[in-house]
């Protein structure tokens, strides 16, 4: 599919990892090399796969203040997908719920809290805005955040300027976490 768009590798519960490479790999398994499924934690292209590993750390000290939304209104917002029709691929924009959380002019890392635990881990999508018309109009450039299975809170590790945090979905609550001075 490129280049319009990145070429992407659908797998599924039967593919295996190997940590460590034999020249038969390609043409069979290896019994004394040890393998593993995928580790699904999104769907692709969006998910993270196979990277997480469990290390110890010291947890980490107090990043900022946390800002709560002034204001939290619904809207109908409208979200782009992909659509073959006759063999072509066509951009649409398809209605969405999305919750619009006001800060007001402000600066910092957004903080996503599930509403609740699915079996499937949610993607949310979300914008960012500076003005309530552009949170209302189809953004083709949505950041989404896979959640782990069992995951509850997510953090932007970017830092943005920014008013309006637009949540597609209604699965997750945003607030904003300020830098310390």
């Amino acid at each position: 599919i490129a280049p319009e768009r990145e070429n992407i590798v659908v797998t599924d519960g039967s593919w295996r990892i190997y940590r460590e490479w034999d020249d038969a790999l390609p043409h069979r398994d290896i019994p004394r090399l040890a393998a593993t499924p995928p580790l699904n934690l999104g769907e692709p292209p969006v998910g993270r796969w196979n990277y997480l590993t469990r290390t110890t750390a010291p947890l980490t000290e107090r990043q900022g203040d946390v800002l709560e939304a002034r204001q939290v209104r619904a809207v109908r917002g409208k979200l782009p997908e992909i659509r073959v029709s006759s063999g072509v691929p066509v951009m649409v924009a398809v209605p969405a719920r999305a919750s619009v959380f006001d800060f007001g002019p402000t600066r910092g890392r957004v903080r996503l809290r599930l509403e609740s635990l699915t079996s499937v881990p949610p993607v949310v999508n979300i914008r960012l805005a500076n003005t309530l018309e552009e949170a209302s109009r189809i953004d083709w450039q949505l950041r989404p955040f896979v959640f782990a299975r069992g995951e509850r809170v997510l953090v932007d590790p970017e830092e943005f300027g920014f008013r309006y945090v637009v949540v597609y979905g209604g699965r997750a609550s945003a607030e904003v976490i300020k830098p310390l001075r």
